[in-house]
């Protein structure tokens, strides 16, 4: 009888072991899964900004079409609104790099055509859009659709890092 007993005791025993790893194993899962989770929420949030970046450069872009001096659209700058953009790209997504220098340089290049596109020695109040205009009519839709369309390739390749995050997907 001791014998049947200490049989009973020994597979008690591996039964309480085997539940204790077993639940540990499902702790460590349920919380690898939860860190997963929140990574890619992390990791949207960073994608949202990003994004944002893409809308403060097209804000940047309007507002140099507002009525002011030559010296204050000198002064401004597309870097300045895309940069953290840019640093969020550099730091957690390298493959948005090329996409994020591609939009700034579309941007600059729109600024540099503006502030050729004033005249010293004309102290007019036209827009600027009518200056620029004037001064060469096909590049300022050029370098417009140079904008328009790099900020569409980043807002894509936007959207497909945004996919490898999604729960969903």
């Amino acid at each position: 009888m001791s014998h049947s007993h200490l049989l009973d005791t020994a597979i008690g025993g591996l039964i309480a072991l085997l539940g204790t790893g077993i639940a540990q194993w499902f702790g460590f899962f349920s919380s690898q899964l939860e860190r997963k989770q929140k990574h890619g929420e992390l990791q949207r949030e960073r994608l949202q900004k990003i994004a944002d970046g893409v809308a403060d450069g097209f804000k940047w872009m309007y507002s140099i079409h507002l009525p002011q001096s030559f010296d204050s659209v000198r002064d401004s700058s597309p870097y300045l609104s895309v940069r953290p953009s840019m640093v969020l790209c550099r730091i957690y997504f390298h493959d948005l790099i090329p996409y994020a220098f591609a939009f700034l340089k579309s941007l600059t290049d729109y600024h540099l055509f503006v502030l050729q596109s004033y005249d010293p020695d004309n102290k007019s109040t036209l827009p600027i859009l009518a200056k620029m205009s004037i001064y060469n009519q096909t590049k300022w839709r050029e370098l417009s659709e140079a904008v328009s369309s790099s900020a569409a390739l980043f807002d894509e390749a936007i959207e497909r890092e945004a996919r490898k995050h999604d729960p969903s997907a």
